[in-house]
């Protein structure tokens, strides 16, 4: 049974790990950039766009950039 739920996600346990780090990833950078966005109520709009569209452009780009890496054999 799990051979056949790997075969259908076709992650292989280190590219599991990347999944899940950058998950965990993208919710601190989420929570930090509403921290900051508060800090400025009038601007908070603006100031979560500014950091927090960058932050989550690199960890996706990165995390998939890892996750290629590790499935090639």
């Amino acid at each position: 049974m799990d051979s056949e739920r790997e075969g259908r996600t076709g992650l292989n346990g280190k590219q599991k790990v990347v999944v899940v780090l950058a998950n965990i990833l993208i919710l601190a950078e989420l929570t930090w950039s509403i921290y900051l966005g508060s800090q400025d109520l009038e601007e908070m709009t603006v100031i979560f766009l500014r950091s927090f569209i960058p932050m989550v452009i690199g960890t996706v780009l990165l995390a998939k950039v890892l996750t290629r890496r590790l499935g090639a054999k």
